[in-house]
């Protein structure tokens, strides 16, 4: 206990050096590395300048600043406890390095393995430190890293274009008064949407439907990018964005905003980008900056973990890759009413707080009817990631990350059964982004807006499905879906709905609402108005690759690929309320409405999760327990059988266990239809289902409720 007692190790003011070289070491520098490779982080927060340089002085100097304070206040009691609250915050943070180091090296090792080793080399090196001044030295030697470590994320990172970002831009001059309305939804394909004779199906989506009938359909537009941080900016600019430039005004200082912003109000709602002017954008969100704060906090705090996290744990951890709405729960709510009709790259973008749907709602409610003219944008994470909500606004998943993690990504990709349910679950996610547009499209009519303005519905890029690889990815074979984006326009007072099958791209956007506001674009820009006939927009289609390598496809080869991808859709789910329909995936759909009763126990036995939601199921609240999770207890049995949910004495859904990969447990997911649910008590059952010479046999392995 000797190393334990030295009242006075180091000094007070040593001492925040050292734990200020041990923090920056531990905590800043994973940090500052993993948002260097991501700024687009930063940009989704609308953070540059000052707030990128505080956030850094934050990063590097809070965690020692509380650990020397607890110190202080613990040296005013005693210098013995003093000193040995200084061993332990040097042990826990050589425990944190020592983690992220050993991740790397033994990257198969069982959690308790690697959480041992890392503790006990935290204790040897306090124990070290505590009696070898040549150490502790040698932590005085680091004392510069904090500010080596800081200047480097300021001044010679990919976050230099933040921290130096302008956060003006020069205006156009316009004389236009007509009202604009722009929503961007977020990953969605024009197919999502098609029925089989390439319209837009008026049952699963009739507020897209009734846009579609008053204004002209571009069917065939394409986007050049898979990724929101250069999809959107091209939008905006009527350019292809650089892939390497961060989706801040000041990369893109000449946009809608700027060529709108002298004369128009701005009513904006930005989700991953910062394009418009601070001066003239009202944001349109609902979100408070403390909200926004706190969430910056939160999802730093999730990176970290899973920056420290032995892969056991990181697995349970919210995922913060590959998708922009990852990090955290999606705890918003919506009010809306019924209609009347794994490559590597790490990207740690947020929905930021509030919820998706709420951040909607705000953005709508802001519409109003003034007698200066108005740009209201909205751009919405919906239907991208987290697959969470029905079209009519259940949520039916609330845990900030899927029950069965890696469900819809990597992990699961190898696994025809998953790859159709993710299918599933982001069309019923697009139907719910159909019945919020129902509400902007209600609210501009309540205005009075909706004749006198120009609306225009799109996408920053598409998304693909049933390839055994990244739905978000642009490649050789899944160019066509990703670069498949809607695009509706309604001009002022149009009112009969046209279907235009002439190839346009996103960055004419632009140029197409320069054109119907009567504005000689001040700057060239790449795309040219869908409205000219005149323009010269190139029949090829190009979307190019993360890599910089561009895909080029003729538009004869790209409608035959988007009707054969239709065609998947088709087979698997129908269209226009008529069958297969969106819950028949899966093994023997024919037993789906079959009444099951007396059906007999299987030796092998399943544990449901969240079963006790079952027993009380309210109609009118935000959540029904109807995605049907987890794990079959087998015995040498088979690793994927077929399975038959029922509620209520009727099977409404089949589905089929699966092993994940990295994970030897059987599993199950499967979705329920919301219409199936009843008020208060409601039985849940699964079943095995085993064909026996034609012969279906049923066998109870779980229930609940």
């Amino acid at each position: 206990m000797r190393a334990f007692r030295a009242p006075s190790v180091v000094s007070l003011a040593r001492a925040a050096l050292h734990l200020g070289a041990l923090a920056a070491l531990a905590i800043a520098q994973p940090l500052f590395d993993l948002i260097s490779k991501n700024p687009d982080f930063l940009a989704a927060r609308r953070l540059i300048g000052w707030q990128v340089v505080a956030l850094g002085l934050v990063l590097v100097l809070a965690p020692p600043l509380l650990a020397v304070g607890v110190e202080a206040l613990a040296g005013l009691a005693s210098r013995p406890l003093r000193a040995v609250l200084h061993l332990l915050f040097v042990a826990l943070l050589v425990a944190l390095i020592a983690i992220q180091a050993l991740k790397d090296i033994a990257p198969g090792a069982g959690s308790a393995v690697l959480i041992a080793a890392s503790a006990t080399v935290g204790l040897a090196a306090a124990a070290g430190y505590a009696r070898a001044s040549g150490l502790r030295s040698f932590v005085t030697v680091l004392s510069p890293a904090p500010a080596v470590f800081l200047a480097i994320f300021l001044f010679f990172s990919p976050v230099n274009d933040l921290t130096f970002a302008s956060g003006s831009a020069e205006t156009a001059n316009v004389s236009s008064r007509v009202p604009v309305v722009m929503v961007v939804f977020d990953e969605v394909s024009t197919i999502a949407f098609e029925d089989p004779r390439e319209r837009i199906d008026p049952t699963l989506y009739p507020n897209l439907a009734a846009l579609a009938r008053d204004g002209t359909w571009f069917r065939y537009a394409t986007a050049p990018t898979d990724m929101t941080g250069t999809a959107t900016p091209t939008i905006l600019t009527g350019t292809v964005a650089k892939r390497h430039h961060p989706p801040i005004l000041s990369s893109y200082p000449r946009n809608l905003f700027t060529l709108l912003g002298r004369r128009y109000r701005m009513k904006v709602s930005q989700e991953a980008t910062d394009l418009c002017p601070r001066d003239l954008c009202e944001d349109a969100s609902g979100e408070s900056a403390a909200a926004r704060d706190r969430a910056l906090a939160s999802d730093l705090g999730l990176v970290f973990l899973h920056v420290i996290a032995p892969a056991g744990i990181e697995r349970e951890l919210p995922s913060v890759s590959d998708t922009v709405a990852g990090f955290g729960v999606d705890a918003g709510t919506t009010t809306a009413e019924g209609s009347s009709g794994h490559t590597g790259h790490r990207e740690v973008l947020h929905e930021l707080g509030g919820g998706r749907p709420a951040r909607f709602e705000n953005f709508v409610r802001s519409i109003d009817r003034t007698a200066r003219p108005t740009l209201y944008y909205k751009h919405s994470l919906l239907p991208h990631v987290p697959f969470q909500y029905f079209p009519d606004g259940h949520r039916y998943r609330t845990q900030p990350h899927e029950v069965l993690p890696g469900l819809v990504d990597a992990p699961s990709w190898d696994n025809d059964y998953l790859l159709q349910q993710a299918y599933q679950r982001h069309l019923l996610q697009a139907g719910f982004a159909d019945r919020l547009l129902g509400t902007l499209l209600r609210r501009l009519h309540e205005k009075r807006l909706y004749d006198r303005a120009l609306i225009v519905v799109t996408a920053d890029n598409g998304e693909s499905f049933l390839h055994h690889a990244s739905r978000h990815l642009a490649t050789p074979e899944t160019v066509e879906d990703i670069a498949d984006t809607p695009l509706f326009i309604k001009r002022p007072f149009q009112h009969s709905g046209r279907i235009s099958d002439r190839h346009v791209r996103t960055e004419d956007i632009l140029p197409t609402i320069a054109d119907v506001l009567g504005i000689r674009m001040p700057w060239p820009v790449d795309g040219a108005s869908i409205f000219d006939r005149s323009a010269h927009i190139p029949s090829n289609v190009e979307v190019y690759e993360r890599s910089g390598r561009k895909l080029t496809l003729s538009l004869p080869e790209f409608k035959r690929r988007i009707r054969a991808s239709l065609g998947r859709k088709i087979r698997l789910f129908g269209s226009n309320g008529r069958p297969p329909g969106l819950y028949r995936i899966g093994p023997h759909p024919e037993l789906i409405g079959r009444t099951v009763a007396g059906v007999p126990r299987s030796p092998v036995r399943a544990e449901i999760n969240d079963a006790d939601a079952y027993s009380s199921v309210h109609l009118r609240s935000d959540f029904l327990p109807a995605h049907l999770t987890g794990t079959i207890h087998h015995a040498g049995g088979p690793r994927a059988r077929d399975l038959a949910a029922a509620l209520n004495g009727r099977i409404v859904a089949v589905g089929q266990s699966f092993t994940l990969t990295g994970n030897q447990a059987e599993n199950f997911s499967i979705l329920l239809p919301e219409s199936a649910f009843r008020e208060g008590a409601n039985r849940v059952e699964l079943l095995s289902v085993k064909d026996e010479g034609g012969a279906l046999r049923l066998a109870s392995i779980a229930r609940a409720g």
